[in-house]
């Protein structure tokens, strides 16, 4: 399988194209103080909402990126967002 076919495969089943973020990167916030723990949970919604056009899930290696945050905050980002799941449900 190619890489476009696996990015094609990707959007028939998660409706996100998988390369699409790779090559037009988000512009990406500057990285927070404190991290994580100090983003307002409606604020970081309402920006990967905007950042994610119309996709219904995002992964938490995406919304670390477009939030500004360290692969390193995944944990306590998927905390204040209450999600256990390897994708984040944005609908």
């Amino acid at each position: 399988m190619t890489l476009e076919e696996a990015a094609g495969l990707s959007h028939r089943l998660t409706g996100i194209h998988g390369l699409a973020s790779e090559r037009v990167r988000t512009p990406r916030q500057e990285p927070p103080v404190g991290g994580a723990a100090s983003l307002d949970r409606d604020d970081a919604v309402k920006t990967l909402h905007e950042a994610a056009a119309g996709a219904d899930h995002v992964t938490f290696r995406y919304a670390a990126r477009v939030l500004g945050l360290a692969w390193t905050d995944i944990p306590p980002l998927r905390e204040l967002l209450d999600s256990d799941t390897p994708l984040l449900r944005l609908h």
